[in-house]
């Protein structure tokens, strides 16, 4: 009786007495003497993928343990990853053109940016930073005292409101005035050489005009 026989017939005699089946007897003329060292290999390989598919099986849906602290489940996506990294907020403060206005805020251009009273300004924005969708825009002359780098008398001048294009752009020429009225109750009177905001709203985009004598 060559191993494999021996072994096989120790196993099914095993569960024979375990199971109280009758014993299976594997003489010189059992089939699986025709196996030989085959069987011994198609054995290793069947036991091999039934162990694999228990651990799939055990592992699906939930991560199979690979030791303390580590598990096979599977990280975020980058998708994910991408979705909960923060989101800079973009800046809208330009450069103004030479000669125009220095910029504080938003895509505003105020040119020239210095002149006496009377002068004629061209003041542009873009619709991405200074125009608010469905709403007319307000243009202002605003002096304050104290606040920043403005120097000029405390007061305030609003333009007629501008009405913004097709993509939300606009553009208009306005004149510096003499006279201002109060901001928010202070000030009022002549306007005095300074610096002075220019300032649309919404949303709030400012430019710095000089006032010279």
């Amino acid at each position: 009786m060559d191993p494999l026989e021996r072994d096989l017939r120790r196993l099914f005699e095993r569960r024979s007495r375990a199971r109280s089946l009758p014993r299976v007897e594997i003489g010189a003329r059992s089939p699986f003497r025709f196996l030989g060292a085959g069987a011994g290999v198609a054995a290793v390989v069947v036991g091999a993928l039934v162990l694999g598919t228990m651990v799939w099986d055990s592992g699906a849906g939930r991560g199979v343990a690979l030791g303390p602290g580590r598990s096979s489940s599977p990280s975020s996506s980058p998708a994910e990853s991408a979705t909960s990294a923060p989101t800079a907020t973009p800046t809208f403060t330009v450069t103004a053109r030479p000669g125009c206005a220095p910029v504080e805020t938003g895509d505003i251009q105020v040119c020239p940016g210095s002149g006496p009273i009377g002068t004629s300004l061209t003041v542009t924005g873009r619709s991405w930073s200074c125009t608010t969708p469905g709403h007319t825009v307000d243009l202002v002359f605003v002096g304050y005292e104290g606040e920043g780098i403005a120097t000029g008398a405390v007061g305030g001048f609003s333009f007629p409101p501008i009405q913004p294009d097709a993509r939300g752009d606009w553009s208009v020429s306005v004149q510096i005035p003499a006279d201002l009225g109060t901001d928010h109750g202070r000030g009022g009177g002549p306007t005095t050489p300074g610096i002075y905001r220019v300032i649309s709203k919404p949303s709030y985009c400012i430019a710095d005009f000089t006032v010279t004598r």
